[in-house]
């Protein structure tokens, strides 16, 4: 539930120009704002107009400098805010904040980034109000099934498309179950962080789980790229990892997603008139968007070994195909060094060439390339790009399954840095639990890899997300699977940079009284324009997906969140 409390704001500036310089350009700002007034627990979420006392508005640049404030007392649901004649300039923030009666901490958050202050004009933004250090729960139309790993991809508006997931169990057994798509499978949804509403946007042509969605950026549209996925998977608690993929019942198809119509299209045949598709079927494949638009693919195969076959990585062209897309031929000679299989990926730099490189962390049962990196080639029309190992006894890093990888605030020196938290461990032998461990793994100008390690019993898990901060320096730990069962009973807790290079120990748990995560594991979780955390699916246990109610979707403000960016 939405319900409205500001309407358009005049908003008054506290800034006055300095000494004889020529007065600075100013525009107005304008904001309407709404709250999400439902929690997870089940009982009543309380109305935030009864809720909030005083509303207070703040206006950054993007190094944090104060260019406009101005606070307000609610009265019978209404406030009148006013920031007017602040600063021209690009890529302001706006931060609103609710406090209680008597609080000097906010307890309702809402921000928006990429603010643009024009001169003489008023700049409306659009935002809800979400509470601070709490989950709020947001209401999916009818028909939305409770899911495991469906797929997410952050549009450029801010939106966020959602599309498929596992949503049916079957026994199979003592402790085994087979879990499966179905046709809700096929259900696409776009969640607007903007109004807090979700709606069904078209459906895919096949029902997916465990699948990969990118989004590209295009002159003539954008898109959303889906690739691969699997009809089904077996689910076990008798000690072993708890999920294994048959290829038979993976997916080697892609489609995309059409921003703009909200409609999915099938791949088509080549010029052959053979169906274009992937080269294997790929089940949790790497997908990651290159510099020119162009996607790398690879891993996807069985865990916790491989074929060589799943060595081959592929590269997706939108322009292939007279503008339909389609994979470069050559791509069957771009080759990782080994299978990464359950493989977690991340950025490492966008280059002055103009050229992506990424980090391929674990999914692998060799030591000697526990990290690879890919550097796309500027040679795109012969080779899409390299896989450099890095060895993994140097690295300091176990051979990791289903880890996640953070990318970190650069150190003042400008060598990148990451949280590698999480996974479980190949022991030569089998895939033993998470041992309560992550890693700051730091990547020199020269791609030497060190890596500092971290213990801490709130670090065991695996099939779990981690969301870093827009400042690069906390990073939000939450559900997944803490040992080899399908039971998610995993506790929150945060990492905090500025502790881990002061010394100081840098896990940082729920302070009493605040409120956890509904433990999940094999959900998604996006970073919204707004600084919140957008969770989707998941299961508790085994038999979540056989609960008729609607599957969970909500918002999340970690108490971590900084409020104040002028500290």
């Amino acid at each position: 539930m939405t319900t409205r409390i500001i309407g358009s704001c005049a908003l008054a500036a506290l800034m006055a120009w300095i000494g004889c310089a020529a007065e600075v350009p100013r525009g107005d700002v304008g904001v309407t704002a709404g709250a999400l007034t439902g929690n997870c627990s089940g009982l009543p979420g309380g109305d935030p107009i009864a809720a909030i006392d005083r509303l207070e508005v703040i206006v950054t640049d993007r190094g944090g400098d104060v260019l406009a404030s101005s606070s307000a007392s609610m009265a019978a649901g209404q406030a009148n805010l006013s920031l007017k004649s602040v600063p021209v300039g690009l890529d302001n923030v706006l931060t609103l904040l609710g406090y209680k009666a008597g609080s000097d901490a906010p307890s309702w958050f809402g921000r928006r980034r990429d603010v643009s202050v024009l001169q003489d004009r008023t700049t409306e933004v659009s935002l809800v109000l979400t509470r601070l250090g709490g989950f709020t729960c947001v209401t999916p139309p009818a028909g939305f099934a409770h899911r495991i790993f469906p797929a997410t991809a952050v549009l450029g508006d801010g939106r966020v498309l959602i599309a498929g997931g596992f949503t049916s169990l079957v026994s199979s057994g003592d402790r085994q179950w087979t879990i499966e798509t179905t046709d809700a499978s096929r259900d696409a949804y776009l969640y607007d962080p903007a109004t807090g509403t979700i709606v069904k946007t078209g459906r895919m042509n096949a029902a997916r789980g465990g699948h990969a969605a990118v989004y590209l950026p295009l002159p003539e549209g954008d898109k959303v790229v889906i690739f691969g996925g699997a009809t089904q998977l077996r689910m076990l608690d008798n000690g072993s990892f708890p999920f294994q993929f048959d290829p038979n019942h993976g997916l080697d198809s892609y489609e995309v997603f059409d921003v703009g119509t909200g409609t999915f299209a099938v791949a088509g045949n080549d010029a052959q008139g053979t169906p274009k598709k992937m080269s294997l079927a790929r089940v949790f494949p790497v997908a990651a968007r290159l510099f020119d638009n162009t996607i790398l693919v690879t891993g996807g195969g069985p865990w916790a070994s491989g074929s060589s076959a799943y060595m081959s990585a592929e590269i997706w062209k939108p322009a292939v195909d007279e503008g339909r897309g389609g994979f470069l031929a050559f791509a069957g000679s771009l080759t990782t060094n080994r299978p990464h299989n359950g493989a977690a990926v991340v950025k490492l730099e966008d280059t002055s060439q103009g050229l992506s490189r990424y980090l391929i962390v674990g999914g692998t049962t060799d030591n000697d390339s526990v990290v690879e990196i890919f550097t796309q080639s500027s040679r795109s029309e012969e080779v899409a790009g390299t896989f450099k190992p890095r060895d993994g006894v140097a690295s300091g890093l176990p051979r990791l399954f289903f880890p996640s990888v953070s990318r970190l605030r650069d150190r003042p020196d400008g060598a990148r840095r990451f949280l590698v938290a999480g996974g479980a461990v190949w022991d030569g032998t089998a895939l033993r639990a998470p041992a309560g461990k992550a890693w700051v793994m730091t990547v020199e100008s020269n791609d030497r890899i060190s890596t500092s390690e971290l213990n801490d019993a709130c670090l065991a898990r695996f099939m779990h997300s981690a969301s870093v901060s827009f400042e690069g320096d906390r990073v939000t730990l939450l559900g997944g699977f803490g040992g080899l069962g399908v039971m998610s009973d995993v506790p929150t807790c945060f990492f905090d940079l500025d502790r881990h290079d002061k010394g100081e120990a840098p896990m940082v748990a729920l302070a009493s009284g605040q409120e956890g995560f509904l433990s999940r594991g094999g959900h998604v979780a996006e970073r919204l324009i707004d600084d919140t955390l957008l969770l989707v699916g998941g299961i508790f246990d085994a038999q979540t997906l056989s609960d008729s109610s609607s599957g969970l979707i909500e918002l999340y403000a970690p108490p971590v969140l900084r409020t104040d960016l002028s500290q």
